[in-house]
């Protein structure tokens, strides 16, 4: 194992500041970055904010809908 493999392959824990400066720096950098946090407890993937989506026929006729109600205002 390589020097850059076991400092990789450390866990640490991080504080809530430091992760806040983590995503922030991502998210600076690529909107749709996802950040990946390995600690003792486990890995933690933070993943970008993503668009609803209608997954039903009701929610898409809902959608339809209330798009239609905006559009006459």
């Amino acid at each position: 194992m390589t020097a850059m493999e076991t400092k990789k392959a450390k866990h640490r824990n991080f504080t809530s500041a430091q992760i806040k400066r983590f995503v922030s720096a991502a998210r600076a950098a690529d909107p749709n970055a996802i950040v990946e946090l390995v600690t003792t407890a486990g890995t933690v993937r933070i993943l970008p904010e993503s668009e609803p989506v209608a997954d039903s026929p009701f929610d898409k006729w809902k959608a339809n809908r209330n798009e239609s109600e905006t559009q006459r205002y």
